[in-house]
């Protein structure tokens, strides 16, 4: 037998009398437990199995490289990624929108606020001066061809307990605010597009907003939420603003009237929103558009005649 094998029998036999009797490596030494030298001592004072000499391999030190390489020739373990996470999001934005809003309050939704947009098309199409009498002629027509476009295309959108008199108000009633506003006040279009701008865009985010947030309810009308009417005014004051000082400078240009700073607009377009917004929330069953809109323009032109002044 060779000495390598003799060692190999002597630790196969060491370690079976260590399983068979494991008191065995329990007794103190004669000189203490210190006595025993050349070797670590367990918790029972007893000589180590394991060789207490140094490794030859010395400590190991990951670094990133060495990580990454890991990584790539082990297995792929899957990190969320950013994109995913905005995936995610996504998803359930879509799913808040077709379980509380659905498909056709969705499309309803967009009919309302696109008539808002007519006055940012006009600041990029040339055109004659708001106060001509061949603009407001053209205008006047498009609005009337866009209103019976919008009748015969809402039945698409309309809701299961509307009739044809509510249709009726929802689609002339939007057309009639700016149609009047315009013909009374020829020389400031300004008014009947901020009128237009608070009811395309804060009666329609009201109506959002209080379908996908829901909350709170107001007191005097259980069926719109507080929430709702914050989105009127949120919405509708700066985009009303925007469109009053844009289109005011326009005919300030044109046809001389009083400037409007964007600070005057924007306190004219809250005080128009403000009142809109709160007509809006009256316990009142039939459509809403008219009443809305007249609101708008009426504390609108009382803005100009009284603040900024009349031309």
């Amino acid at each position: 037998m060779t000495k390598a094998e003799a060692v190999k029998q002597e630790r196969a036999t060491r370690q079976y009398s260590v399983r068979q009797t494991p008191n065995a490596i329990h007794p103190q030494p004669v000189n203490g437990p210190g006595a025993v030298r050349g070797g670590r001592m367990n918790v029972f004072a007893a000589q180590s199995l394991v060789d207490a000499r140094p490794s030859r391999l010395g400590r190991f030190r990951p670094s990133r490289g060495r990580l990454i390489g890991a990584g790539a020739n082990g297995g792929q373990v899957p990190l969320p990624a950013t994109t995913e996470r905005w995936q995610g999001l996504g998803s359930g934005l879509i799913g808040i929108f077709r379980e509380r809003l659905g498909a056709q309050e969705t499309r309803r939704r967009l009919l309302h606020a696109t008539p808002g947009l007519l006055p940012f098309v006009l600041w990029v199409v040339p055109h004659d001066p708001p106060s001509s009498v061949r603009f407001l002629g053209i205008l006047g027509g498009l609005i009337i061809v866009l209103a019976a476009i919008a009748y015969y295309q809402f039945g698409r959108v309309q809701r299961a307990a509307e009739g044809g008199r509510d249709v009726m108000g929802a689609v002339f009633g939007y057309a009639t605010v700016v149609l009047v506003t315009m013909l009374l006040c020829p020389r400031h279009v300004e008014l009947a597009f901020a009128a237009l701008a608070v009811l395309a865009f804060g009666d329609g985010s009201a109506t959002l907003g209080g379908l996908l947030m829901r909350g709170r309810r107001l007191p005097w009308n259980p069926r719109k939420s507080i929430f709702g009417t914050l989105c009127f005014v949120l919405v509708a004051t700066p985009l009303a603003a925007l469109i009053y000082w844009g289109q005011a400078h326009d005919a300030y240009e044109t046809a001389a009237v009083p400037h409007v700073g964007f600070r005057m607009a924007l306190l004219g377009a809250l005080a128009a929103a403000g009142a809109a917004a709160l007509v809006e929330s009256l316990p009142v069953k039939s459509n809403d558009n008219l009443r809305v809109g007249t609101t708008a323009a009426v504390v609108l032109v009382m803005f100009q005649y009284l603040v900024v002044g009349w031309a």
